[in-house]
């Protein structure tokens, strides 16, 4: 596992490592005559990261919550609205650079992942790609509200 500044992260190759790969009825031919590599791994791989990025992209333009089965706990990855002094201070440390104070109604979003703790439910910033914030922040200078 990979320890970044802000947590732990992980590769879509560490989360399949204990994947039996006999189970993917491909052969290495089929995988490099579609492109995909010589390995099998890099199938089951792309498809994961393929599929984040659709959850990712559905959340951001269309606002919706979606829901994980995580050991046994419902948590889910939904839009989350900073505003009032969190948003003054965030925006003070150049947190949301291309969000304007006015046409945001003084708010901004972040797509946060929610985890179960015992009676509360802890918040994690999911980080984005470039492309995908500035989009956000595009919906949001145009005044949309996510619930």
């Amino acid at each position: 596992m990979i320890k970044h500044a802000f947590g732990y992260c992980v590769t879509p190759r560490e989360l399949f490592a204990a994947f039996n790969n006999k189970r993917l009825k491909l052969t290495c031919d089929t995988c490099k005559a579609n492109t995909w590599g010589r390995h099998k791994w890099i199938v089951y791989t792309r498809i994961l990261a393929y599929s984040i990025k659709l959850v990712l992209d559905d959340i951001v333009n269309n606002g919706i919550k979606f829901n994980l089965p995580v050991q046994g706990k419902k948590s889910y990855l939904k839009m989350d609205k900073i505003s009032g002094r969190s948003f003054r201070d965030m925006k003070a440390a150049g947190s949301f650079p291309n969000v304007d104070y006015l046409k945001s109604n003084f708010a901004a979003y972040r797509i946060a992942f929610y985890i179960p703790k015992k009676d509360l439910w802890r918040k994690r910033p999911v980080y984005m790609s470039a492309e995908l914030r500035d989009l956000k922040d595009k919906y949001t200078n145009e005044g949309r509200q996510y619930s």
